[in-house]
């Protein structure tokens, strides 16, 4: 029966067990069979072994009798075989028992964990693998063919600026029908498709830069198959990667389950001689990129954001700890909700609020933008700076040292009479980037993106900033989302001071739109109308570009100010008093249900005293 043994740490400190969960599950799951029990002195009886039975574990607890501790650990470890050791900070007495147990001939498997280590920078341990050096014979040409088993022994490497894992169920599903129908049919060769590899020679193994979903659904079939650990050697994944991992797993086992043992073997000798791949090795990362993105456009789009995440991860210097830092900052923050709740807010950030007030200032936002936004072209480098500019900003700081793991801002003087830095707390709400600015490659974009995300969750908050959500309807989530941008856009500039009258205000430009025009997307050659939804333009001679004022006004008294007139010269009564009687999505949006009645009234009674913003009672 397997002993499990860990650290005393583990009991004397419980959050550990919730901090290191995923890798002391990884850990079990590679180790212990499906419904196999597992044996446990009654030392660590507490915290570990309530988690262990809230996940479906089968325990047996051996009291511990008039021996002492250690003597009672030895004795379990020599009537037991194979023994796993979970040991935190270098434990010598855990390692004693490691030399006891060899001595005595048993399999002995250890868990390392170091208390000090961030929850961001834990890897997964269910695939984590001393790294291989390659072999001359191991040399892959540029161009190839493989069987999947071949291939997942080659020395290959997921890099850091990859996603997680993340394949669905239906993914997994879908795929292991497939092989299974060509297992049936005797198909000759099943082809998976083409990676993309980059070769490291300093590291002396191949990148995987397309291709890794499918290497790693791949291994978990194959373990799932013969507990075969020879294969993708060196790679790691994200602790992200540990639930998709985990589901899979599952499935992929209970998929096999059903197979009777002759059938299994006949399918585990198909996929390993009939299953193929053909691969692309680029000398360079610029060029596999190039392959990667031709590939991907002639199928299913191609995520621009995960293209632009590792344009800019090229930038970064050769820091290991920084790289990492900021790849799993960026995991965090991307995915919010499950299933098809699932919202991928960097996608979000980058595509519905900088990219729109970026080009909408610039004079490019045209409505098929609101569709269908590059965000590589966006916010690709423009070349790679640490200086500040003097222009938006009094002349007194020089250049800026954001310390991302302390997450501190530190500003430095330029030469004056009195020089020091300036440390801030938060500093990822405080960086000095602006909106429009051209973009850093390396870093400093992924700390724009950083500071932008941390002002998106500021204003989340915000009543004002959420009021038209409830507005249904892809015509209403367009003005939303232009509704957003500028609200952002405003924020960042004049900060918090009358932003409640510039959402209202913004608002009243964008209802009356709805009053007198009821559909916003008149779409001509698959293009939207721009006159409405991005620059509320009536006519040629009526234009209010909200982004452009924001730009060009020093102050938001003067911006606000502007408003109040534009509305009070454009807005036609007549039209406004049509809004008691609107129907569908126009009255879903102009009545949301974020909007704060008394103070709609309120604010554009400052813009007419003939017509109350009002709807008509029943």
């Amino acid at each position: 029966m397997i002993f499990l043994l860990a650290s005393r740490k583990l009991y004397d400190k419980p959050e550990l067990i919730e901090r290191f969960w995923p890798r002391i599950e990884a850990f079990l799951q590679e180790h212990i069979e499906p419904n196999e029990p597992i044996l446990m002195g009654n030392f660590l009886t507490g915290p570990l072994r309530e988690r262990l039975q809230s996940e479906g574990y089968m325990l047996k607890i051996q009291p511990q009798a008039r021996h002492s501790l250690a003597n009672h650990n030895k004795k379990l470890i020599r009537e037991n075989d194979p023994i796993l050791l979970i040991r935190v900070d270098g434990s010598s007495g855990m390692g004693e028992f490691a030399a006891y147990a060899k001595e005595r001939g048993k399999s002995v498997y250890m868990l390392e964990l170091d208390s000090d280590e961030s929850a961001e920078s834990m890897d997964d341990g269910n695939l984590k693998r001393e790294n291989h050096a390659m072999n001359k014979n191991e040399e892959l040409d540029s161009v190839g063919k493989f069987s999947i088993h071949e291939f997942l022994q080659k020395p290959l490497f997921i890099p850091e600026y990859q996603r997680p894992y993340a394949w669905s169920r239906e993914q997994v599903e879908a795929l292991l029908d497939d092989l299974y129908e060509a297992f049936e049919k005797e198909q000759k060769k099943y082809l998976v498709g083409n990676m993309i590899l980059h070769k490291n020679d300093k590291e002396e193994k191949y990148n995987i830069v397309d291709g890794q979903q499918r290497c790693v659904t791949f291994y978990l079939i194959f373990r799932a198959l013969v507990k075969n650990k020879g294969l993708l050697n060196g790679v790691e994944l994200s602790v992200l990667s540990a639930k998709a991992l985990n589901e899979n797993r599952k499935y992929i086992e209970n998929f096999l389950s059903k197979l009777g043992e002759m059938e299994k073997r006949s399918f585990h000798e198909y996929l390993e001689k009939n299953v193929v791949l053909t691969y692309t090795v680029a000398d360079t990362l610029d060029e596999a990129f190039f392959y990667f993105d031709s590939q991907n456009t002639r199928g299913k789009a191609l995520a621009r954001k995960d293209l632009l995440k590792v344009h800019h991860f090229r930038y970064l210097p050769h820091d290991d700890r920084l790289r990492r830092k900021i790849i799993t900052t960026w995991e965090a923050m991307e995915f919010d909700g499950e299933g098809e709740n699932r919202k991928d807010r960097i996608e979000e950030l980058l595509k519905s609020y900088l990219g729109i007030a970026r080009k909408a200032v610039r004079g490019e936002l045209s409505g098929n933008d609101l569709k269908h936004l590059d965000v590589f072209k966006e916010f690709e480098a423009w070349g790679q700076s640490q200086k500040l500019n003097r222009y938006n900003q009094p002349p007194l700081f020089e250049s800026f040292d954001y310390d991302i793991f302390e997450n501190r801002l530190q500003l430095v003087t330029r030469p004056a009479r009195f020089m020091g830095p300036y440390q801030l707390a938060d500093g990822d709400c405080y960086l000095p980037f602006e909106i429009t600015q051209s973009i850093d490659g390396g870093k400093n974009f992924f700390y724009y993106l950083f500071k932008y995300m941390c002002l998106k969750e500021m204003l989340d908050k915000i009543p004002a900033f959420t009021m038209l959500d409830s507005a249904t309807g892809t015509g209403n989530g367009y003005l939303n989302t232009v509704y957003k941008s500028a609200l952002m856009f405003y924020y960042d500039k004049f900060g918090g001071e009358e932003m409640e009258e510039f959402a209202y205000l913004l608002y009243f430009m964008m209802a009356y739109m709805r009053i007198k025009r009821f559909n916003v997307d008149t779409s001509r050659s698959g293009r939207l109308d721009d006159r409405g939804v991005v620059k509320f333009q009536w006519d040629e001679n009526n234009l209010f570009d909200p982004f452009r004022q924001i730009y060009l006004t020093y102050d938001h008294s003067h911006l606000c100010g502007a408003m109040r007139r534009y509305g009070k010269f454009n807005f036609s009564d007549d039209e406004l008093k049509k809004m008691s009687k609107l129907k569908g999505a126009a009255k879903e949006f102009v009545w949301a249900q974020g909007i704060d009645r008394e103070k709609a009234k309120a604010y554009y009674a400052k813009i007419s005293k003939s017509v109350t913003w009002e709807e008509e009672k029943k």
